[in-house]
């Protein structure tokens, strides 16, 4: 037998199978055929053909036309004809597990589905999922060898995205790779934006927390008042005379008294509460006194006695100005580094954060932070203001709003930079569903910029890039255009 028989063979039982395979799909219930033209058979849902709103959307002749060019541009790439079926329905209602937005489907590698709200697109969409059906009867070897273009592709582009620092980024288009680092720096998925602004939200809450150094310093220099009874030290004490009778209890041998007014006690700074002590008959009685009760309790006098045991405590006194601020620089800056830390952990596994990652972020907090928190630290009034926000308020009145900060440096930015440039370097050990879906969008258009690919919806796995290639065959550029050509012999 010569060639030309044999592929003749090949030819006339791959036609008898399509016809087989033509009659059974024809008896399909909730489906009519409406016409046929070369390689292409159309059919209705018949929940479309029986909605007045979507039957009056389906010109049949104008389908007919757009698949007859359909075929002519498969034929025009190269490829034989191979019979597809096409169903015109509702993809929304009849595929609810497919994304609503869906121009089109290649269900079951058996026929094509073109949404009835999408005809105006019907050549387009018809190469397409053309192209998923005819590489759905290809052999292992193609599809590997499909996989390993758009891996390949991946690769590339990981590498193109190594060596982009965040400096390229505020460095503006000085930087040649400015174009790439802005657009990691700009775009997150969204989710994934809000849990990050979250740990900075909850990193200036924390700011307004009793620590030690930030406590010394609101009270350095200061005579005492009730403003500042929040920054004392847990455990100070003074003693005083109760202006009004209290019960107390023992704790050690239980039982209670009542101590009457004028009794002698001791008074000690507790978490929430004054903490009111005294001792009789070696038992010891302890009750509580809530801030806001104070004055009446012990007497406006109170103030003046604390302020009398801050002058006599040498760690208050004795540590200079400058040593508490330094103090208080470095919790600032070890909670970044831990914060970052914590969210790099979270959300971008695998990442080490570098020494430049951290010192750009501890140079930010020295610029622009610390010089605002120390302005509230001084001030009371300010500080008593911001303590309540809420952490998101928090967020805005130290670092958003901050008049000392330049427009470009934004933790958010840097954290999605981090983020993306991580995302596109690891994609092409992940595999092909790494891309897939919606969400990830905006990450593929950066791939695509970067391999020079003809949209973004083409890298979202290997049977995307695939059929895009396809679909756009004479917009791709010409290596590509080499590629898919060798492929298909």
């Amino acid at each position: 037998m010569n060639y030309k028989d044999f592929y003749k063979g090949l030819y006339n039982e791959q036609r008898a199978h399509e016809a087989l395979n033509e009659k059974r799909f024809k008896k399909k219930k909730n489906l009519t055929h409406v016409a046929d033209v070369p390689m292409f058979s159309i059919y209705v849902a018949d929940a479309v053909g029986k909605d007045p709103n979507n039957a009056k959307l389906i010109n049949i002749e104008s389908i007919k036309r757009d698949l007859s060019d359909a075929r002519n541009e498969i034929h025009k790439i190269g490829f034989p004809s191979m019979h597809a079926n096409v169903v015109i329905d509702d993809i929304k209602k009849s595929y609810p597990l497919v994304a609503g937005s869906a121009a089109g489907l290649a269900v079951q590698n058996q026929f094509m589905v073109i949404n009835v709200h999408n005809l105006d697109e019907t050549k387009r969409i018809a190469v397409h999922e053309w192209a998923h059906l005819w590489m759905a009867q290809k052999p292992k070897l193609f599809k590997k060898a499909i996989l390993d273009v758009y891996n390949n592709m991946m690769s590339v582009a990981s590498s193109k995205a190594v060596d982009v620092t965040y400096d390229d980024f505020l460095s503006g288009e000085s930087s040649p790779k400015y174009k790439l680092a802005s657009h990691l720096a700009t775009l997150v998925p969204g989710k994934i934006h809000s849990n990050m602004s979250d740990y900075w939200a909850n990193y200036f809450s924390s700011l307004m927390f009793d620590k030690r150094s930030s406590s010394k310093y609101r009270l350095f220099g200061k005579k005492f008042t009730k403003n500042l009874v929040d920054a004392l030290p847990m455990g100070l004490r003074f003693d005083t005379t109760i202006k009004q009778p209290i019960t107390m209890m023992s704790f050690s041998r239980g039982g209670s008294i009542v101590l009457p007014s004028n009794s002698k006690v001791y008074v000690e700074k507790g978490n929430s509460m004054w903490i009111v002590g005294v001792e009789q008959n070696n038992i010891l009685y302890e009750g509580v006194v809530k801030y806001e009760n104070a004055e009446k309790m012990f007497g406006p006098d109170m103030y003046n006695k604390i302020d009398q045991v801050l002058k006599l405590r040498s760690d208050i006194d004795k540590m200079s100005k400058k040593q508490l601020e330094n103090e208080i620089l470095f919790d600032l800056k070890q909670e970044i580094r831990n914060t970052f830390k914590m969210m790099v952990d979270r959300y971008i596994t695998g990442y080490k954060p570098s020494n430049k990652d951290y010192d750009l972020l501890e140079t930010w907090i020295e610029k622009y932070v610390y010089p605002m928190y120390l302005y509230v630290l001084r001030n009371t009034k300010e500080y008593n203001k911001i303590k309540n926000f809420t952490p998101n308020e928090k967020y805005n009145y130290f670092w958003v709003q901050n008049k000392l900060k330049p427009a470009d440096v934004s933790l958010m930015r840097f954290s999605s930079f981090i983020y993306n440039r991580e995302l596109m370097i690891k994609q092409y050990t992940q595999g092909d569903r790494a891309l897939t879906g919606f969400e990830h969008s905006e990450t593929r258009k950066i791939l695509a910029e970067l391999v020079e690919w003809v949209n973004e919806y083409g890298l979202s796995n290997n049977l995307e890039l695939w059929a895009t290639a396809i679909e756009l065959f004479f917009k791709l550029p010409f290596k590509y255009r080499t590629t898919i050509v060798k492929l298909m012999v």
